[in-house]
């Protein structure tokens, strides 16, 4: 349309307002919805915050005036400070309606849900789209954008909820979710005709379907093919937004269960509970055990069941799992022994190695100690159809291919490469009468892959009190 075209007192009754929280693909749902021939959906505006401070400037005077009110937005309010209020918005959108020649504005704010309520006593033809995505990947998604902290704007917003958790990113970026999705879905239950629920696992699993399917619900024409065009149409740059997008040209689905790497155990258990109803309320994956236990492709979907590797014999094996293989495969007992003598827990136990690959086609590769009172020696086990499958409760990490190739290489750190969720160590059942530390696992497994020294056993007093007196003797 020619912003000519136009007229100057045209006002959009009916704008489009994305709730979400950060990290939930609005900056993708936004390039969607600005590249429709009618929907135009500038950077961040923050403008639910500017009506809220419109309308308690407007309440104080108002009140002010007339001697009587209550503090805070009232309820309800006058039609003439409705007017008011909307008078400036309206214009400015107005502007920038004319200028890229579009008749409809969204917004996609991602604090716009603190003030959702007032939007529709402002716009009563407004519809809403509420995003929403699995909290792990949130946190994961955060902690990449953000490795030093909660960034700028989350943090000067937020700064109660760090204060909650210091030291915690992972439970601060938890419960900023959790809090924000209980608002959207009390505001969803309280106006059920003017919200759409899109999850963006759907979206960008099926973008053209979801398209589709908001497009139907705000009312405008289908545009088919508009999700690959989204990126070949310029957009404006400036402004507050994800940056990431500018540098992709294709929606995709690689970034889904990424969530995994982030340790459940961050989050508080009642923290974890309540996040778990929310996930319900939304057909999600819950957070549990087995959540940082998945491998392969994992969709957090709950009606997508969790991808299990495939066994080795499947394949060829990967260059990692190769090389993983033939050095557990040269180990002589002299090589063993030590080995076991450290770490006497490994007697009898199961190994379990999983090359992680994201394809799905993840490979696992067992190994067995021999029994205690027995010459040391490793066994390879047939392939196990997953890690869920128990064998003496096997000790098994998981990484992906790039992560063992580096590890391999002596160019990783193992505990490094842990505390970063790239290798992950899966939980074992406690054995009874003294179990293994996490970290002994861990440590143990590292000195038999070769990525480790032994480390040597402190003697016993006894043994050390013959070696002293044995010397004084022959002195």
């Amino acid at each position: 349309m020619n912003p000519a075209d136009i007229a100057d007192d045209t006002i959009c009754e009916a704008p489009v307002f994305v709730l979400s929280t950060a990290r939930s693909g609005s900056t993708l749902l936004r390039f969607i919805l600005d590249s429709h021939p009618v929907l135009a959906c500038p950077p961040e505006s923050d403008v639910a915050l500017a009506f809220r401070y419109l309308l308690r400037t407007w309440t104080i005077l108002e009140q002010a005036a007339s001697g009587t009110g209550e503090q805070g937005i009232p309820a309800a309010f006058p039609e003439h400070i409705t007017a008011a209020v909307r008078e400036p918005i309206d214009k400015a959108f107005g502007d920038y309606l004319r200028s890229v020649g579009k008749t409809r504005w969204c917004d996609k704010s991602p604090d716009s849900v603190w003030d959702a309520e007032l939007l529709p006593r402002l716009y009563p033809r407004a519809r809403f789209i509420c995003l929403y995505r699995h909290p792990m990947d949130v946190i994961a998604s955060l902690v990449e954008s953000h490795p030093f902290g909660l960034g700028d704007g989350l943090a000067s917003r937020h700064q109660s909820l760090a204060a909650q958790y210091p030291g915690n990113m992972v439970a601060t970026a938890g419960a900023y979710w959790q809090a924000h999705v209980e608002r959207m879905l009390t505001f969803e239950a309280m106006h059920p005709e003017r919200c759409l629920r899109i999850r963006y696992e759907d979206l960008a699993t099926t973008p053209e379907a979801t398209a589709a399917k908001i497009f139907s619900f705000l009312g405008i024409a289908q545009v088919p093919g508009i999700t690959e065009e989204c990126f070949r149409v310029e957009h404006a740059r400036q402004g507050p937004g994800d940056k990431k997008i500018w540098l992709t040209d294709r929606v995709s689905a690689d970034s889904l269960g990424r969530g995994i790497r982030i340790p459940v155990t961050f989050l508080p258990a009642p923290m974890r509970k309540d996040v778990n109803r929310l996930l319900e309320m939304l057909d999600y994956r819950p957070v549990d055990r087995a959540w940082n236990e998945a491998v392969g492709r994992t969709d957090p979907r709950a009606e997508r069941a969790p991808s299990r590797p495939l066994a080795s014999g499947d394949r060829d094996p990967a260059p990692s799992a190769r090389e993983i293989d033939g050095r557990l495969r040269s180990l002589t007992p002299d090589d063993l022994h030590p080995i076991r003598e450290r770490w006497p827990f490994l007697a009898g136990q199961v190994v379990r190695i999983v090359v992680d690959d994201s394809d799905g086609r993840s490979q696992s590769l067992d190994w067995k100690f021999s029994p205690a009172g027995t010459k040391a020696a490793l066994q390879r086990l047939p392939s196990a159809p997953s890690p869920s499958e128990r064998r003496g409760d096997p000790i098994t990490l998981a990484a992906d291919p790039a992560t063992w190739d580096a590890l391999m290489a002596g160019t990783a750190n193992v505990d490094v490469e842990r505390k970063a969720g790239r290798l992950r160590h899966f939980q074992r059942v406690p054995v009874r009468g003294g179990a293994a530390t996490r970290w002994d696992e861990i440590h143990a497994v590292s000195a038999l892959l070769g990525l480790a020294p032994v480390p040597a056993l402190k003697p016993s007093p006894g043994a050390g009190q013959e070696r002293v007196i044995d010397g004084m003797a022959k002195g």
